[in-house]
């Protein structure tokens, strides 16, 4: 049975190298504590190239001490390639395939594709001989992730308003379904308010576009440092204005936050030579509360519509100003 499989192993290294793709073989009825394997392989895992055989226990990456370099990368794929090997010896499968990061000793992350079958068993069915094939996957790796990151740079750009950095308003509208959802099913208040630059087309047409992009970004970044909770959702809904959504116990806490917004921007004194209100840019703010307790049926669009409206009331009264009301 060694010379057959030594035959076998002379047949596999003449036809069955191909680069990138590394093989092994376990002799397993004569041998199991050793496998076999090709020049490709040995290049993967740093074996030495003169070695005809290697210790499973000590180089294996499978099965040996070498699957830690697997478990540093991802320890619960470690675990399932070494249970998955033994099942192959315990007779409870056939075959098996991982996919699997690997840490070198070089410290480099690389990625194999894995593949192992039992090529023969004796008449009581015990394994003889298991055979495996690894294919380096690492560009593949690499290319992945590299699209994954511009995927998800181009998800972030249509999401992100690319002058404030705040939400967009197609993101804030679906962020807000799920921010109304939660409200009703905790029986949560939630805040929404909308706000706008006054006289922002005057300083346009005074300062220029450029200064006035200057304006939306500064009162973009106030807007962030006020409601900078992780479930509070600031976005800019169009041209110069802007909407909040955040969770609130009471009318007066939502106040006093857009008094503390008002402060903000007040204290940058941000010139507005053409505004009839303040000699400093300044916002008009609209808001309502929302208690889902005190409501059977409501729809989110109507807390925006009542946000608005009051927006208007505080416009007509002169600007610069906050009207809230609880719905």
């Amino acid at each position: 049975m060694i010379e057959e499989f030594n035959d076998l192993y002379r047949l596999i290294t003449s036809y069955a190298s191909f680069k990138g793709m590394g093989w092994w073989v376990i002799d397993y009825k004569n041998d199991p504590k050793h496998f076999y394997c090709n020049d490709e392989m040995k290049k993967m895992f740093s074996l030495d190239p003169l070695q005809k055989k290697f210790s499973i226990e000590k180089s294996c990456p499978i099965a040996g001490e070498y699957n830690k370099h697997i478990a540093e990368a991802d320890k619960e794929t470690a675990e399932k390639i070494f249970a998955d090997y033994h099942d192959l010896l315990d007779n409870k499968s056939d075959t098996y395939e991982n996919s699997f990061p690997y840490i070198n000793e070089k410290m480099e992350e690389k990625y194999f594709n894995s593949q192992a079958h039992v090529l023969k068993r004796d008449s009581n069915g015990n394994v003889e001989l298991i055979h495996g094939v690894i294919h380096d996957v690492t560009r593949e790796k690499e290319l992945e992730k590299l699209i994954e990151i511009e995927k998800n740079r181009y998800k972030n750009l249509s999401e992100i308003d690319p002058l404030t950095q705040l939400l967009n308003r197609r993101k804030f509208e679906e962020l807000f379904s799920h921010q109304f959802e939660v409200a009703n099913r905790l029986g949560q208040k939630l805040g929404v308010v909308m706000l706008d630059i006054d006289f922002f087309k005057l300083f346009n047409d005074t300062k220029g576009h450029q200064e006035g992009d200057k304006i939306l970004q500064n009162v973009a970044k106030c807007i962030q440092r006020i409601f900078s909770r992780q479930n509070d959702l600031c976005a800019r809904y169009g041209g110069e204005e802007f909407v909040v959504s955040i969770f609130c116990n009471s009318a007066e806490i939502l106040a006093h936050k857009l008094k503390d917004l008002k402060k903000a921007l007040h204290d940058l004194k941000l010139i507005h030579p053409d505004s009839p209100v303040n000699k400093y840019v300044t916002l008009t703010m609209g808001g309502c509360l929302y208690d889902p307790l005190n409501h059977k049926e409501c729809y989110k669009e109507r807390l925006i519509r009542k946000a608005d409206e009051n927006l208007y009331h505080a416009k007509r009264s002169g600007r610069d100003k906050i009207v809230i009301c609880s719905l």
